[in-house]
């Protein structure tokens, strides 16, 4: 009988290794959160302060009125039903106000006018007839979109009186290279007319008769003398504006006497623009 054999470990095949399994953990995380939807009614009595009749008397947060009324706008705009629905529904949410006094910085919120537009075309007008709480809605729309309106109509004016200002300053000064002229328009809303407080830069060449030099020499003397007769008692033309019109009328008579090639007709508008420029000045000291 063989005798017996001690136990020996397995071989291990060439070429072979062990692996180790690592198991694999996946991490799901949650979808945030949907955000809560803003409350517009509690947003806008924050915003307002109200009497005890309900009316506006005062816009407390103007950026939180701004956000109610565009999500008051927004959801008309999908609101059931039909346009005078969606006109009841923001009439019904209270838009009476006790005076119009912050109605101007309320029209200043950057896009509100154009909002405002795009509503009511969404509405019918017919359901103010018979409800004062739409009605208090139209008339708060309509009151913002004409303050918005008259401003952009009144910057609109500016400009082109700006821009016809330059161009009838280039073309007083024409081609000529001799004389610069630049005067600052400002735009005045009141009717009233405002004096003007021009700013003449002398010409370094002979004016000839006729020449656009000349003509505009005597233009900028002709708005100085406006100005004096414009001028308000608190607003006087400054003496040494009228002093520089003076001096230069003076150099430019000079030249045309000395270079012997003045016209009659000239040299007496000029004379004539230096005695009423005298006369402006009062009797020297």
């Amino acid at each position: 009988m063989a005798p017996p054999t001690a136990p020996t470990a397995p071989r291990k095949m060439a070429g072979t290794r062990a692996t180790r399994v690592v198991p694999q953990v996946v991490i799901r995380t949650p979808p945030p959160p949907k955000p809560a939807p803003i409350d517009f009614y509690a947003l806008l009595k924050r915003a307002v302060k109200r009497d005890s009749n309900n009316a506006i008397v005062a816009v407390l947060q103007y950026p939180s009125f701004m956000q109610a009324i565009v999500g008051f706008c927004d959801t008309a705009k999908v609101f059931p039903g039909t346009p005078a629905d969606r006109a009841r529904y923001l009439g019904a949410i209270g838009w009476c106000f006790a005076d119009q006094a912050d109605f101007g910085r309320i029209a200043d919120q950057k896009g509100l006018a154009d909002k405002l537009s795009a509503t009511l075309r969404l509405l019918d007008r017919s359901a103010a007839d018979d409800s004062p709480a739409v009605k208090a809605w139209f008339t708060f729309a309509d009151a913002i979109i004409m303050i918005d309106g008259n401003r952009h109509e009144a910057l609109r004016k500016a400009k082109e009186e700006r821009r016809r200002l330059a161009k009838q300053d280039v073309e007083m000064i024409g081609a000529s290279p001799t004389v610069v002229s630049k005067h600052k328009a400002h735009a005045d809303p009141e009717p009233k007319p405002r004096a003007k407080k021009p700013k003449i830069t002398p010409a370094f060449a002979p004016h000839k008769p006729g020449s656009d030099a000349a003509l505009a020499l005597l233009a900028q003397v002709d708005t100085a003398l406006e100005a004096v007769q414009l001028a308000d008692d608190g607003d006087q033309v400054p003496r040494a504006e009228l002093q520089k019109h003076r001096d230069a009328v003076d150099q430019a008579a000079q030249r045309q006497l000395y270079l012997l090639d003045i016209a009659l007709q000239t040299f007496r508008a000029i004379s004539d623009r230096r005695a009423r420029l005298d006369k402006a000045l009062g009797p020297t000291e």
